[in-house]
């Protein structure tokens, strides 16, 4: 995954211009900045959900070339789920989509929700609704993770299960992209920050 030269503007001024990165296998971006820098923006410009002004925006990762719907995962920072459905209904859904054949009570233990199966999302917290959308990103299966405050709501424990997800994708050869207020604590992995400022 890569980003050559690019521009992206909303229409008064560039929130950006001439960013140039890139993600490898294995490998974390911490972005890094105060709000309205543009940390969200390149995570949807990832994902393909904006597009960029000018540059090139390459989705290719290990040799696997494809559009973003194949390659990513994004998870917002806004938890997007049905409020009137169970945690079980939701991942039922979410597992036909992706074709997921796991049980859904391992993933939910995995995660911290294993009592939460029959519970109505409008029930849980910010923390387990969190968690789900960690359960979601599971279920995608997708080589690079896009991430924009994944620790918000969450306890202490839930920060850590949040750093060991993301390990254990990094170790099996996924990438991550991660937008974060937040230090992202992952050892023995390549970590590279990314800092981005308020334009003058």
């Amino acid at each position: 995954m890569s980003f050559a030269s690019v521009t992206l503007d909303f229409g008064d001024a560039p929130l950006f211009s001439d960013l140039s990165l890139s993600v490898q296998p294995g490998q974390l971006i911490w972005l890094q900045g105060k709000n309205g820098t543009g940390k969200t923006s390149i995570l949807r410009l990832s994902a393909g959900l904006l597009r960029p002004l000018n540059g090139i925006l390459s989705h290719e990762l290990a040799g696997f070339q494809t559009g973003p719907e194949k390659l990513v995962s994004y998870q917002s920072h806004k938890d997007s789920f049905e409020p009137v459905l169970t945690v079980g209904e939701e991942l039922s859904f979410w597992a036909e989509l992706y074709d997921y054949t796991e049980p859904i009570i391992d993933l939910l233990h995995m995660i911290g929700l294993k009592d939460q199966l029959e519970s109505k999302i409008q029930t849980l917290s910010a923390g387990q609704k969190r968690r789900l959308s960690m359960a979601r990103l599971l279920m995608a299966d997708r080589p690079l993770w896009l991430l924009d405050e994944p620790k918000a709501g969450l306890d202490f424990q839930g920060q850590e299960l949040i750093e060991t997800l993301i390990a254990n994708h990094l170790n099996r050869g996924g990438a991550a992209m991660v937008a974060s207020h937040n230090p992202i604590k992952i050892i023995g992995r390549q970590v590279r920050k990314l800092l981005l400022e308020t334009r003058s």
